[in-house]
C-alpha cells in the first residue's frame, strides 16, 4: 500500500459524537451530553438535570427555583413561577414548584439562596399568592413593616370608628393619625411613646394610655412574650395545646412553658 493511502484515526473526543464514517467529530449540542471517549453519539439529558452548553461533558441537577424537563438546556430556562417556589434539586416538571406559603410572596425562581419575601405593609398574602391583596378600605393591617402573619383577608382589623382607613392601611396609618396602637399603651396618649402591654396581657383595640387598658391572657390561654427589640405589640391570646391547660389569667410565655396534662386533649380548655 502506498503511503498516501493511509490514513490516521482519532478517537471521538469526551463531549463529542463521532458517528459512522465520520471526518469530523461533532460537539453534543446543548441539551445532550457524553462523558466517554469514543461515543458514536450523545445522551440526551434526562429530566430533573439539565445541560451546561455545547460540548457537554455530564448534565447537572437543576437547581432549587426551577424545574428541568428532558434536554433542558441550561439548568435556569424553567423558572418556578410566581406565586411557587421549589426548595429541592432535580425539579424535572413544574409540578415541583409547589404554592408559596401564606403570608410570603414568592417571585418567579423562589427557591435556595432566592427567599420569599414577607406579605408587603397594609396587604395580606393568600396561599400560593402571585401578588399581595391590599387590605380593604375601613380596614387595616396591625402591623407597621412586612409581615408572614397577614395570610388572609381575616387579619386585616376594622378601623377605628374615629379614624379614617383607606385601601391598603396599616398599624402605621394608626400610628401617623396619633392612635396608640393595639397591644401598647400610650402614657397621656402620646403615640410616639407607646409601650408594649405587659406580660401576661395583650390588646386589640387601639386608644390605650395605661396598662389598665390591657387585657389579661384568659385562662386556657397564653400570651407569647416577645423580646424588647421586637416591634411587635401584643394582639392576641394563643389558646393551650392539646395535652396543656392553663387554670390562671395572666399566663406568659409559650407553649413548652405551659403546665402538661394527660388529662388535656382539647386546645384552649382552660381546666383538666
Amino acid at each position: 500500500m502506498a503511503s498516501g493511502d493511509m490514513k490516521t484515526f482519532h478517537e471521538c473526543s469526551p463531549g463529542h459524537a463521532c458517528p459512522a464514517a465520520a471526518i469530523f467529530e461533532t460537539p453534543c449540542r446543548a441539551g445532550s451530553y457524553q462523558l466517554a471517549s469514543g461515543g458514536a453519539a450523545c445522551s440526551l439529558v434526562a429530566p430533573g438535570s439539565a445541560g451546561t452548553g455545547l460540548g457537554a461533558l455530564r448534565p447537572v441537577a437543576c437547581p432549587p427555583g426551577h424545574f428541568c424537563v428532558q434536554e433542558a438546556k441550561t439548568p435556569f430556562e424553567n423558572p418556578c413561577p410566581a406565586g411557587t417556589m421549589n426548595e429541592q434539586v432535580g425539579g424535572a416538571t413544574e409540578t415541583a414548584c409547589l404554592p408559596c406559603p401564606a403570608g410570603y410572596l414568592c417571585g418567579k425562581g423562589t427557591g435556595g439562596r432566592s427567599r420569599p419575601g414577607f406579605c408587603p405593609v397594609g396587604h395580606y398574602c393568600e396561599r400560593g399568592a402571585k401578588r399581595p391583596a391590599a387590605c380593604p378600605a375601613g380596614t387595616y393591617a396591625p402591623y407597621a413593616f412586612p409581615s408572614p402573619n397577614m395570610t388572609n383577608a381575616r387579619n386585616c382589623r376594622p378601623c377605628p370608628e374615629h379614624l379614617d382607613c383607606p385601601q391598603g392601611s396599616s398599624l402605621h396609618t394608626l400610628q401617623a393619625s396619633g392612635a396608640c396602637p393595639p397591644g401598647a399603651y400610650c402614657p397621656g396618649g402620646n403615640a410616639a411613646k407607646a409601650l408594649k402591654c405587659p406580660i401576661g396581657m395583650y390588646g386589640v383595640e387601639p386608644g390605650g394610655q395605661e396598662p389598665a387598658d390591657c387585657l389579661y391572657c384568659p385562662a386556657g390561654h397564653f400570651c407569647k412574650v416577645t423580646p424588647p427589640t421586637d416591634p411587635t405589640f401584643p394582639t392576641t391570646a394563643e389558646p393551650c395545646p392539646p395535652d396543656s391547660f392553663s387554670i390562671n389569667t395572666g399566663i406568659a410565655g409559650n407553649s413548652s412553658r405551659i403546665f402538661a396534662s394527660e388529662w388535656t386533649r382539647e386546645a384552649g380548655r382552660p381546666t383538666k
